[in-house]
């Protein structure tokens, strides 16, 4: 049932855009190419699945002598041979009906079919590579299935670049923000643990909270916790670089573009430099300022320095980059000041006044709570919430400042 109102969703997406485009609607032409490219993706999975199991079974045999049940390697080529000759049939079918019209590769549907291959295959490709560099560098358990999915996907991946047609933008950025995500994570923890390693390396009194340094604070104990996030590091990287480095990055100018390298990449950046400054002044102005804040180890007080040290690295590295993929200012002044410079600097401004009104407001909530009487249950250390209050200023001020001040300049311009 799910599957069937997700195919009537795309249908009905299809008909709207093009309705919207002033273009015929040919129902009968579209519900067959959503059919036979919906058949043809099933297929390509299906195969890919049945020959990585096949050959999953090869590479167990080769590890330890034993290939398993002969049930499942029956299951495996019996996926293979169904499956893959039925691909092979419906290929051939298609490529000749692509020969006769160039429509055809141009559809809507066929980008859809393009878009839904490329990002399974990432995915599994992503999947696979964590866990066999994983494997050969961190000691994990031999994985045959992701070993064999290696081969097999990248294949599927490669087959389908070459194919013709026209990938959408809005495909090729939501694979460049999930790799950038899963980039940026591996990027903190590798930092965070370098950062943590540092830390307890100079402290007089090294902590054992998570890492089990118990002391042992050398080079060779750190690495040993760090080559878990190499895998992912390399995994998430390759596809990002693949995505929006060798293609969306080169795209023209457009809404879905400017959106994202705004939005995902400035926006995202601003948000996590701002926390982690955040952070790092709550930390030392608890210190200053609450009593019960400096009663025990000073040690284990800034011990949580390090996690917002790895924000502020990672935050001013992602609103760095992708601040200079907003057009860049010389081309702004030549042409005049566009939407994207407008919406970019309106951006940053909120983000500075929302969090100059939370320090505003939690500054007013304690000026209320000394003037007017305060509930018998009312037990929150005053000491905090002015920490807490003169962060948010210290933090977002600076940046709603420099914003407003850029808005206020081009006030009367268009």
């Amino acid at each position: 049932m799910e599957f069937i109102l997700l195919v009537g969703l795309v249908f009905g997406i299809i008909v709207y855009r093009k309705r919207a485009d002033g273009r015929r609607v040919d129902i009968g032409l579209m519900a067959r190419r959503l059919f036979e490219f919906g058949f043809l993706f099933g297929l390509v999975v299906t195969t890919a699945i049945g020959v990585t199991g096949a050959l999953s079974r090869l590479l167990d045999v080769l590890e330890d002598g034993r290939g398993g049940d002969p049930e499942g390697l029956a299951l495996w080529l019996s996926l293979v041979i169904v499956a893959g000759a039925a691909l092979v049939g419906l290929s051939l079918w298609l490529r000749r009906r692509f020969q006769l019209s160039e429509s055809e590769a141009e559809s809507g549907g066929w980008s859809l079919y393009l878009s839904a291959v490329d990002l399974i295959s990432t995915g599994m490709l992503v999947g696979s590579s964590i866990k066999v560099i994983g494997w050969l560098i961190d000691g994990w358990s031999f994985n045959s299935w992701a070993l064999a999915g290696l081969p097999v996907w990248f294949v599927v991946s490669i087959v389908h670049w070459r194919l013709p047609g026209t990938r959408r933008l809005i495909h090729l950025l939501f694979a460049s923000g999930a790799a950038l995500a899963g980039m940026a994570f591996s990027i903190s923890v590798i930092v965070e643990h370098l950062l943590r390693w540092a830390y307890e390396g100079v402290t007089p009194d090294p902590l054992s909270l998570r890492y089990g340094y118990v002391g042992d604070t050398s080079w060779a104990n750190s690495w040993d916790g760090l080559r878990g996030s190499i895998g992912p590091l390399l995994a998430f990287g390759a596809a990002w670089w693949w995505f929006w480095w060798r293609n969306a990055r080169k795209a023209a100018r457009s809404p879905e573009r400017d959106g994202y390298v705004l939005v995902v990449g400035v926006l995202g950046g601003l948000a996590t430099t701002v926390v982690a400054a955040a952070g790092v002044l709550h930390t030392v102005l608890s210190w200053l300022i609450v009593g019960s804040s400096r009663e025990g180890s000073t040690v284990e007080h800034f011990d949580v320095m390090t996690i917002y040290a790895t924000l502020l690295v990672v935050g001013l590295g992602l609103w760095a980059y992708h601040r200079r993929e907003v057009p860049h200012a010389v081309t702004r002044q030549a042409e005049g000041r566009d939407e994207v410079a407008r919406l970019y600097d309106h951006l940053e401004s909120g983000v500075g006044l929302v969090t100059t009104t939370i320090g505003v407001a939690v500054l007013l909530g304690i000026v209320l709570n000394e003037v007017l009487p305060a509930p018998d249950d009312w037990d929150v250390d005053v000491g905090e919430l002015v920490a807490f209050a003169l962060t948010m200023l210290l933090a977002g001020g600076p940046i709603w400042n420099r914003a407003w001040r850029r808005i206020q300049a081009h006030a009367g311009s268009l």
